[in-house]
């Protein structure tokens, strides 16, 4: 699911960047500072809609409905999943985690579709790091989670 999630949403990032109007901008941005306020907050459960409100109107913004249910339908599980473990754990930044979106919109706005793959590609990494350490101990190993 992890392998669909990156194929399908790094399309999606690449097509927003080169179909984005203004007025998808615009939102964009204002999905992005609500997130970034929620972060701020400190508050998980706020954090992670917005985050995927986020995650959500980038998928739009390709402008394949298709491509969108797909993105529902591999997605949603694992933000529920992870959105659960990970507010158990009150080490993980909200605020670093919000600024990993930055070169992303950075490249959308820029209409520049490889810089946003590529920034989309750097993200989705680290934060699938970071969620395997959070969900399986330290490592990010499963094999050697605590229990």
């Amino acid at each position: 699911i992890f392998v669909v999630r990156k194929l399908l949403e790094k399309y999606a990032v690449e097509e927003a960047a080169r179909l984005a109007t203004k007025e998808q901008l615009a939102e964009l941005e204002k999905l992005y500072q609500e997130m970034i306020d929620a972060a701020r907050s400190k508050e998980t459960k706020d954090f992670v809609m917005k985050d995927l409100s986020l995650h959500q109107f980038i998928w739009s913004m390709s402008g394949n409905e298709y491509l969108v249910t797909a993105l529902q339908r591999s997605v949603l599980p694992i933000f529920a999943f992870s959105a659960i473990r990970i507010a158990s754990h009150s080490t993980m930044d909200l605020m670093e985690d919000a600024y990993s979106h930055t070169e992303i919109l950075r490249a959308i706005r820029a209409k520049d579709p490889e810089a946003a793959s590529k920034a989309f590609l750097a993200a989705l990494d680290d934060w699938s790091d970071k969620t395997r350490g959070y969900v399986f101990g330290s490592s990010g190993d499963p094999a050697t989670a605590s229990r």
